[in-house]
């Protein structure tokens, strides 16, 4: 999410991963639940880290 937001790159993700966990003093559903735009930032993170929601979405309906 905090690539798709543009907090960190696709290069960053590891990066990206630590300071979740490290700034992590919510419960996750209420962290999420108060992000603005949130349906956008996951897609745009796999988006940049080069994971297509489509083709994968398309796979699991084709059971392939």
């Amino acid at each position: 999410m905090w690539i798709g937001r543009g907090v960190f790159e696709a290069e960053e993700l590891e990066e990206a991963k630590a300071t979740a966990a490290a700034e992590a003093t919510t419960p996750t559903a209420d962290y999420l639940l108060g992000t603005p735009h949130l349906s956008d930032h996951p897609e745009n993170g796999l988006d940049a880290l080069g994971i297509s929601v489509i083709d994968d979405q398309d796979d699991l309906v084709r059971g392939g």
